[in-house]
């Protein structure tokens, strides 16, 4: 080989080491050529967790192979060009979930909480049914005749609260205002009647206006009266007393380390929350809100919600009360109800024509949604992933995934009404045609 011809083969595999090394770079950066528009582009990818995890996975109405990660069970799509998809998931014994996804160029989407519904649902119960509940994975039956807790009869007619683990339950008899705690640890349920302890703390059973389970105990109760805070271990029948009150107090609630209550001043036509610290054991922080409170309940740890009568939902803290800064926020007027997520990230707004979603603490997050006929929804409650809700409308249940922006996946889950979701088991109890079914969700 002569010295031109070695040259020409030299310069030769340098142009294709310069091009294939640019092209590799390009590759290994992203870049993909894009025939349908004859152009180079970034692609991007969609990783997907989906629940059922092995649902099968369309791209634009093709299948994508199934590729589980290695670490969890998503799965990652990669190569994607950059615009709108529709991503559908398919599984037997599931309705086919659809969305319409954007991807962009260099970027993952995440989607991780694809849940599909079932499509179908099994019987729960079989009997006569006055009413029932669904707590801690305990189905609660009131038959009109007799309450029994997973087949295990009590005394009452009515469940104040539970506890699974260590079989007790309190009861109640609204009539005559009688209070039985109720032992289910051995063959045969065994039950107790608390009046006689009221009475020997001075308390009438029918002065009590609202009790609570504690939050820190399996046997633990919270009670109110018109003017007192209690607190009460239900086994031992043990009353304290946590706090007097000169006004009448309306609502009570709890979270591991405060106790909260409103009562109302019809002279300044202010409710007062107060809050008592449960390690010090003394109330530390009240703020004065206008108007009567319908309804409160803590977000997180050390956040309560409170719903006013006149349709303003605040939000107060007690551990930045009572500096100026730390005053009831007003959150949304116009509120019908609210609930929050079962970690306090995320509280839900039912208002008249709209759902409205905020996010809590460090997390960022707004979602708005106008959902059909949303002057007839009823309320709405977080599923366990803390990424939907269900929607109680009149007879049916929808299900919402706050990714879903175009709200094209809102699909009715169940029809009937009672609806009871325990997120325990993750199901969703009903009743239809007069029968109690169960829809398990898939974990």
């Amino acid at each position: 080989m002569d010295k031109r011809t070695r040259n020409i083969v030299f310069y030769s595999l340098c142009v294709v080491f310069a091009v294939v090394g640019t092209l590799v770079v390009l590759y290994a950066q992203g870049w993909r050529f894009d025939l349908e528009t004859f152009g180079f582009k970034k692609v991007g990818g969609i990783y997907l967790r989906s629940f059922p995890k092995d649902a099968d996975i369309f791209i634009n109405d093709k299948y994508v192979d199934k590729n589980p990660g290695l670490l969890d069970s998503g799965r990652f799509i990669s190569d994607l060009f950059p615009k709108t998809y529709k991503l559908s998931l398919v599984k037997d014994g599931y309705i086919d979930w659809t969305e319409h996804i954007q991807v962009n160029p260099a970027l993952v989407t995440e989607l991780k909480y694809a849940v599909l519904i079932p499509k179908t649902s099994e019987s729960a119960y079989k009997g006569a049914l006055k009413s029932f509940s669904a707590d801690n994975n305990q189905l609660i039956i009131n038959s009109g005749n007799s309450l029994s807790i997973d087949g295990e009869k009590i005394r009452g007619e009515n469940v104040i609260f539970q506890n699974g683990d260590s079989k007790i339950a309190l009861a109640e008899n609204a009539a005559t205002r009688t209070y039985f705690v109720n032992y289910f640890n051995g063959d045969t349920p065994t039950s107790t009647i608390l009046n006689a302890k009221f009475s020997a703390y001075g308390i009438s059973p029918a002065s009590i206006k609202e009790i609570i389970r504690d939050p820190n105990s399996s046997s633990g109760a919270i009670f109110g009266t018109s003017s007192k805070v209690f607190y009460m271990d239900i086994q031992t029948g043990d009353i304290s007393t946590l706090a007097l009150s000169s006004q009448t107090i309306t609502e009570i609630a709890a979270s591991p380390s405060w106790i909260a209550w409103v009562n109302f001043d019809p002279k300044s036509g202010k409710s007062k929350i107060s809050f008592y610290n449960r390690s010090s054991n003394s109330v530390q922080n009240e703020a004065a809100i206008p108007g009567t409170a319908a309804k409160i309940s803590f977000i997180k740890e050390d956040i309560v919600g409170i719903l006013q009568t006149d349709g303003g939902f605040y939000t107060a803290s007690p551990n930045s009360l009572p500096a100026q800064a730390g005053k009831p926020q007003k959150m949304a007027d116009n509120v019908r109800d609210f609930s929050s997520s079962n970690d306090g990230t995320r509280v839900s707004l039912l208002e008249p024509q709209t759902v409205e979603i905020f996010s809590l603490g460090s997390e960022s997050g707004y979602w708005r949604f106008r959902l059909p006929d949303a002057e007839k929804i009823e309320r709405t409650e977080w599923y366990s992933d803390g990424n939907h809700l269900f929607v109680i409308y009149p007879g049916e249940i929808k299900f919402l995934d706050l990714n879903d922006k175009d709200i094209e996946n809102f699909m009715t889950a169940a029809s009937g009404n009672n609806f009871e979701y325990d997120l325990e088991s993750n199901t969703l109890y009903f009743i239809n045609d007069g029968i109690l079914r169960k829809m398990v969700f898939p974990q």
